[in-house]
């Protein structure tokens, strides 16, 4: 669940009022905070990865726009499309470094594991090795 303040940034970077609720309702930003938890448990990743949730829903509503033109008027609608790539790209750098940052990045570690101490040889005549 995201908090009111959380919902209102929300809104504010993608470029809505702080309360528009008609643009982008509090159930819809919920839902996407809900996504964007899923397998995130760093407060700051999982902000940003719901701005790039919602960057790409967004994206995907303005593929289906395409431009127009009509006797002297026309309209430049695939503008929008252009632009939200570029803030997506940008959103999911910042999510590559929060993700570094944090270390959720999901990479397995590997390398030697911790050496074994000697083991103790007891032997029945009481001499330990």
């Amino acid at each position: 669940m995201a908090t009111p303040l959380e919902q209102q940034r929300l809104r504010m970077d993608l470029g809505f009022g702080p309360d528009d609720e008609a643009s982008l309702s509090n159930a819809v930003i919920d839902d996407i905070f809900l996504e964007a938890g899923e397998f995130l448990t760093d407060s700051t990743a999982v902000v940003v990865n719901a701005r790039v949730i919602s960057i790409r829903r967004l994206l995907m509503q303005a593929a289906n726009e395409v431009d127009y033109s009509q006797n002297r008027t026309s309209e430049k609608a695939s503008q929008r499309d252009a632009q939200l790539e570029k803030e997506l790209a940008r959103w999911e750098a910042k999510l590559d470094e929060v993700l570094t940052l944090t270390g959720e990045s999901g990479a397995v570690r590997s390398g030697k594991p911790m050496q074994q101490p000697p083991r103790t040889r007891e032997y029945p005549w009481g001499y330990v090795w």
